[in-house]
């Protein structure tokens, strides 16, 4: 049944927009275009959003659903290199030390939406009711009354990132999150290069000036392993799921 139902509607789960790299007068730029306006506009906002303290690609042009930046040159980041590490926590810290935001959680739909996520994750026959009862439970434990919201980098997989002049560099633009719930960005890089280092990397950001978001980083991680895992099941990426990363949230 959910293979007849990824086949009629899920087909565009993936990113919507198309890049392209051009050469003008011996400069290479990266264009970039969405599926509609709004998303080019939402891009843009984030990008001003950011402001000149945090190092990003310069934007050159927005017309209606496509946007153009610079491209940069650097190295790779490795995950193995403390000097690429730190590079990435001090880019996390100057994003959410820019005009963060504390809420009160009640007011916010997260919780409905990871609730409604894991109620999915059952019906699907992905976790059973036990397990779906005891991540539910986690949930309530793990949510604090208040959180910090602001900016936060919603894809952090290594490929998404170089290093120039000793900076970490986003060339990613589009997962620029504004609003977001803190602590997301991190729980994402536990699924891809940060491991066990969560904690020690979130101190590390919150020694650098960002708000402390210690009490909110096990609701982040679990808010995004829901949500995450759902998008590869309706995306058709079964392979990709690992339960593991939910059984780390209950622990």
């Amino acid at each position: 049944m959910l293979d007849a139902f990824r086949s009629r509607f899920v087909g565009g789960l993936g990113k919507s927009q198309r890049v392209y790299f051009v050469h003008v007068n011996g400069q290479r730029y990266k264009r970039v275009v969405f599926g509609d306006s709004a998303q080019a506009a939402t891009v843009v906002e984030a990008l001003q959003a950011c402001g000149d303290a945090i190092a990003l690609p310069r934007l050159i042009h927005q017309h209606e659903n496509e946007v153009w930046f610079e491209f940069v040159e650097g190295a790779r980041l490795r995950a193995d290199d403390p000097d690429h590490r730190e590079a990435l926590a001090q880019l996390f810290a100057r994003l959410h030390a820019r005009a963060p935001s504390l809420r009160n959680l009640d007011k916010s739909p997260l919780h409905v939406q990871l609730c409604t996520d894991l109620i999915f994750l059952e019906q699907a026959g992905l976790i059973d009711e036990g397990r779906r009862q005891r991540l539910t439970r986690r949930a309530e434990e793990a949510r604090p009354d208040q959180a910090w919201f602001g900016l936060d980098y919603l894809d952090p997989v290594l490929k998404n990132f170089v290093l120039r002049d000793g900076q970490a560099v986003i060339i990613d633009l589009e997962s620029i999150g504004r609003h977001s719930l803190l602590g997301t960005g991190i729980a994402k890089s536990v699924l891809h290069w940060l491991g066990d280092g969560r904690d020690a990397f979130a101190e590390r950001i919150i020694e650098l000036g960002a708000p402390d978001i210690t009490r909110q980083l096990d609701y982040a991680e679990l808010l995004l392993v829901a949500a995450w895992t759902k998008r590869k099941l309706l995306a058709g990426k079964r392979g990709r799921i690992k339960l593991d990363y939910l059984d780390r949230c209950l622990k």
